[in-house]
């Protein structure tokens, strides 16, 4: 048996909004990189399992300082989506560790795509 009608446009809009997701979490992460700082995607769409109302959430390297400007920096790359910037200074080891297990930098998001 084949799929509904809805079950096709659902799948079709969420594979849109996973492109999208894709496309502006490789552009804060470019922007992330030539700022200095160090990231990665985590959570659903570096764990593959990126729905229709997922959101993007992106591991970053840096102290309280730094966090302010660098979710400016992601705030521009990822305009409208929806996005979680996840300090590293504001998490402790055990979940850091956690979060490093399901990473995916710019070259695993480009293979998923």
């Amino acid at each position: 048996m084949g799929k509904s009608r809805i079950e096709s446009v659902m799948e079709a809009r969420t594979q849109k909004r996973k492109s999208i997701a894709v496309e502006r979490a490789l552009a804060a992460l470019r922007a992330l990189e030539r700022s200095g700082a160090r990231a990665w995607v985590v959570g659903s769409l570096a764990k593959g399992g990126f729905g229709l109302h997922s959101d993007v959430d992106l591991l970053v390297e840096c102290n309280e300082e730094m966090e302010s400007g660098l979710f400016k920096i992601v705030e521009r790359a990822m305009r409208d989506f929806p996005f979680h910037l996840i300090p590293t200074c504001a998490i402790d080891d055990g979940k850091l560790s956690y979060f490093m297990k399901e990473a995916v930098d710019a070259s695993g998001i480009r293979a998923c795509a």
